[in-house]
């Protein structure tokens, strides 16, 4: 019975054998096609591939050099350090390699020197070593290290561990002085191998983010000129503008990150020096603020209408009309947002002047519009009062965002957030 169940068992591992073959070979082919897959957009376009690979490369070169440098060129005792040291700063942008830089060289010398003063009082011990630690777990908190900090305490760690290996207190205060040494020698050419090999731009994903954001805005307010042409909303219509709407307020703290990053890219970058204009940031950042300000406004709009639905006199016809007028021109602006380009800027805020000028002259007309309708606008003010409100205040915000951009363009280097208290 034993030799027949196991000759089943070989049978019927047998029988299986080509199916697994095939299975392996199935995986082993999809995952050849995603690996060429990736080369090819790698080639193409830049994008995630060529960046990941960019680091890759960089940060190979900037180890071996650092390797070479500290062992064969200056012998150290611990050359491990510079490498680890580089690779830890080739940071995505050049910005953030020279700032967390220098956090991590002011850590390692905290961590050291804290390892460095102990030792002239005390041999080592478990004792000492505890004490060491736990000092330098409250120096990492320090918030000026930011997420640098928790390297002070490895920084002791290892200068402990190169403490205890020297055999008189000069010899060890030397392995000290030279763990900081090769940390600096890593710290800077990760920052000149960065620096050197085409450091990372992304500034046009701002232009990108920000035309993503202002389609969106131009959508919804498209959608609500369009409908309120055509008479009183209904209440499935307004839940549905204000839905969308609270989504553009989300989708645009997203553009915000996405404008920061891009700026910081450019930010001590020495390839800035090759763009005919510089990007500007300030703008863009007023625009996104500005279109998540607009977001709620058309979330109040809509929430104003959603009162309506169930009265088909309020508001006038003719005054819906107008009013849809109205956000059609506040839409057409919204679209010229989405259409930023830094090298055709100058165009676009003429243009942008024009499509706010109309704005301003149908807002007028609303207003003169609700003595000709006979509105009371006493009796009503929940709803004529509240859609007048947002009307002015759209326009607002489309009048601050070309006066943003024109003032970009004179100085592309001020931050507009830094410098005006307008709300």
């Amino acid at each position: 019975m034993a030799t027949t169940g196991w000759k089943m068992s070989y049978d019927e591992e047998e029988r299986t054998e080509p199916g697994a073959h095939e299975d392996r070979y199935t995986a082993l082919r999809g995952m050849f096609s995603r690996l060429w897959g990736a080369l090819g957009r790698l080639r193409s376009y830049g994008g995630p591939e060529r960046e990941a690979a960019l680091i890759i490369v960089k940060s190979a070169l900037a180890a071996t050099v650092a390797w070479y440098l500290a062992a064969y060129l200056f012998g150290a005792q611990f050359p491990a350090f510079a490498p680890f040291s580089a690779v830890l700063m080739l940071q995505v942008t050049v910005y953030q390699s020279v700032l967390q830089s220098l956090r991590f060289v002011l850590a390692i010398v905290l961590g050291v020197s804290l390892q460095g003063l102990l030792a002239l009082v005390f041999e080592p011990d478990v004792w000492t070593f505890a004490v060491v630690t736990l000092l330098a777990l409250v120096i990492g908190r320090w918030r000026r290290l930011g997420s640098q900090g928790s390297q002070v305490v490895s920084a002791a760690f290892f200068a402990y561990a190169a403490f205890i290996t020297g055999t008189d207190t000069t010899d060890r205060l030397a392995l000290l002085g030279s763990l900081v040494l090769l940390v600096l020698l890593g710290c800077g050419i990760g920052i000149v191998v960065n620096i050197a090999i085409v450091p990372p731009m992304r500034y046009r994903s701002a232009e990108y983010a920000v035309e993503n954001l202002a389609k969106a805005v131009h959508g919804l307010l498209d959608d609500i000129a369009g409908a309120v042409r055509e008479g009183p909303a209904t209440s499935g219509d307004s839940d549905d503008w204000r839905y969308r709407a609270h989504r553009l307020e989300n989708l645009a703290e997203r553009t915000r990150d996405t404008v920061d990053s891009a700026a910081e890219s450019v930010r001590w970058n020495p390839r800035r020096l090759l763009l005919s204009t510089e990007p500007p940031f300030g703008g863009y950042r007023t625009v996104v603020d500005r279109m998540a300000r607009i977001s709620a406004q058309l979330s109040s709009i809509a929430e104003t209408l959603s009162r309506t639905s169930d009265d088909p006199q309020v508001p006038n016809r003719a005054f819906l009309e107008r009013y849809g007028a109205f956000l059609g021109h506040t839409a057409d602006a919204t679209l010229l947002l989405a259409e930023l380009d830094s090298d055709r800027l100058s165009d676009q805020v003429d243009r942008l002047a024009g499509y706010v000028e109309g704005a301003r002259e149908e807002q007028s007309a609303l207003t003169r519009a609700t003595a000709e309708y006979e509105i009371d606008l006493a009796d009503q003010a929940r709803v004529y009062g509240g859609l007048l409100v947002d009307a002015d205040r759209l326009l607002s915000e489309l009048d601050y965002i070309h006066s943003t951009l024109s003032n970009a363009l004179e100085h592309p280097n001020i931050d507009p957030d830094s410098s005006s208290g307008h709300g």
